[in-house]
């Protein structure tokens, strides 16, 4: 960016280097040279350089090191990364306080596999435009947005997540003139605007549900340049730092009936398939059998096409917990109700025969 003043006959300009963030005013001479470039490219200023960062001769700075542990093992994050944050008034509070248990899970295959936070890491750190857009498709209740929350909480990195079911408009994410004290208009910069300037993870969930106007904003920050164009506010570009992320997630399009994300817009992601996983299941279970069995035959009946509602470890957990603390009745309903009409006299028989048989029979025989 780049403010013009007008001396006399001649011009200077206030010009801000695009890699070392160094800004000064030119003197006449320098201003006499970039008027002249810029009639021949209006974009000159965007990517201008200071002489030493054209030389290559960019100062790098010593920051301090520290640690945090990816489950197993170690990832190395800058101070600057990561603990500027609780300092920074605008998205601290976006810092979550607390997160739910989380079980990892592994991306790839063989020994080049890595955790799946070691992944979202590596996406967070990059500064590749190119890598700064994650995707995370999977059935409902595999972990997706729960991987992020708990990624953020343990990293301390600010993080956000709307929800794209239509209720959710431009100005609640991007901004809107308000009424000041002294009843003047003012524009007042919302969370999305805030991340991109200080940084953070910005959750777009059920992204494929959202409206078209917000769809038209995250064309624009997903895309190489990485701008949002405030239209509101005199038609101001704001750009994204590299400590900004975008993750995205959804559920399979043809498994759910939704609508499939446009193939541009998909284009700019990187996306990650969450499946679920029976390692992971068996862990938040508690290696509950009954459970784990149940589990697997309602899946079944899914693949087979005698139900179309998938079955969540967290609608398990859920079932779970209400049977072990408070009633197995109760317990039972509500696992029933999360089915259409038309699916829950198989679940509720599937429930009777799978999960309850061994209670009935330990009752009869005294056990």
């Amino acid at each position: 960016m780049a403010k013009k003043t007008t001396t006399l006959q001649h011009q200077t300009f206030r010009v801000k280097c695009s890699v070392c963030g160094k800004s000064y005013q030119t003197d006449q001479k320098r201003g006499q040279v970039i008027a002249q470039l810029l009639k021949a490219n209006p974009d000159y200023l965007k990517t201008y350089k200071c002489r030493s960062c054209a030389k290559g001769n960019t100062p790098t700075p010593k920051v301090k090191e520290v640690t945090i542990e990816v489950s197993k093992k170690e990832v190395k994050v800058t101070e600057k990364d990561v603990l500027v944050f609780e300092n920074d008034d605008d998205v601290k509070d976006h810092i979550p306080p607390s997160a739910e248990k989380y079980i990892n899970r592994y991306i790839g295959s063989g020994k080049g596999k890595k955790m799946d936070e070691e992944v979202l890491m590596y996406h967070f750190r990059s500064k590749n435009p190119l890598m700064k857009n994650v995707l995370l498709v999977g059935e409902t209740g595999t972990g997706k947005t729960a991987l992020v929350r708990h990624f953020c909480w343990k990293n301390k990195i600010p993080y956000f997540r709307v929800v794209m079911n239509g209720g959710t408009t431009v100005e609640d994410i991007v901004g809107q003139n308000t009424m000041d004290e002294d009843g003047k208009l003012k524009f007042v910069f919302q969370v999305l605007i805030k991340f991109m300037q200080k940084g953070g993870i910005f959750v777009f969930d059920e992204i494929n549900a959202g409206q078209k106007d917000i769809l038209h904003i995250l064309n624009s920050i997903t895309d190489y340049e990485r701008i949002a164009i405030v239209t509101q506010h005199k038609g101001e570009v704001i750009k994204a730092i590299d400590k900004f992320l975008v993750v995205s997630c959804m559920n399979p399009p043809a498994e759910y009936n939704l609508q499939e994300m446009s193939k541009s817009l998909q284009d700019r992601f990187c996306p990650y398939y969450f499946d679920y996983d029976e390692k992971v299941d068996k862990q938040v279970l508690n290696s509950d059998e009954k459970l784990l069995n149940f589990m697997k035959a309602v899946r079944t009946a899914r693949l087979n096409k005698k139900i179309d509602t998938p079955l969540s470890t967290r609608t398990l957990k859920q079932y779970q917990i209400m049977r072990d603390e408070f009633s197995i009745e109760v317990a039972k309903e509500m696992l029933v109700n999360k089915f259409h009409n038309g699916e829950k006299q198989v679940i509720r028989t599937m429930v009777e025969t799978l999960l309850e048989k061994s209670n009935i029979l330990n009752k009869t025989t005294g056990a």
